[in-house]
């Protein structure tokens, strides 16, 4: 399963390790390919500084930023305009580029787009009922 997690989620698992967005984000880490591009991690490592973030788990932010370099780098070769958020068309360009069977995020403007792309946008709550109630194990893994 290849999956493209926004930074909403990456960072809200880093304020809270036993959040549904940490569970989320060492489930991906376990069962599935986690695709990066330089603009979503330039977005990460720019907001994700302490002096953003009031509460961080620094052995999890650790955690996070393993993840983020073993993460699969894909080269963005189209460019999409279609987000009511202009910030947010590069997670869609990501998803696009890197043939994503879903996109993780909390945020509104990327849920509503649901599933135009051929690929799902869902949150970390209805991924972790969906795929694996447990939180445990991906089907297909």
């Amino acid at each position: 399963m290849r999956v493209v997690l926004d930074t909403n989620v990456l960072l809200r698992a880093a304020m809270k390790e036993s959040s549904t967005p940490a569970r989320l984000v060492r489930s991906v880490a376990r069962h599935a390919t986690l695709l990066r591009s330089d603009a979503t991690r330039d977005e990460l490592l720019g907001v994700g500084t302490p002096e953003n973030i009031s509460i961080v788990v620094p052995p999890f932010v650790h955690f996070l930023g393993t993840l983020l370099i073993q993460a699969e780098r894909v080269s963005i070769t189209h460019a999409i305009s279609v987000c009511r958020d202009p910030k947010d068309n590069k997670f869609l360009e990501l998803a696009l580029c890197g043939r994503v069977d879903l996109l993780i995020t909390g945020d509104r403007d990327l849920l509503e787009l649901g599933e135009s792309f051929g690929f799902r946008i869902v949150t970390p709550q209805t991924f972790l009922m969906a795929w694996h109630p447990s939180g445990n194990n991906v089907p297909g893994s």
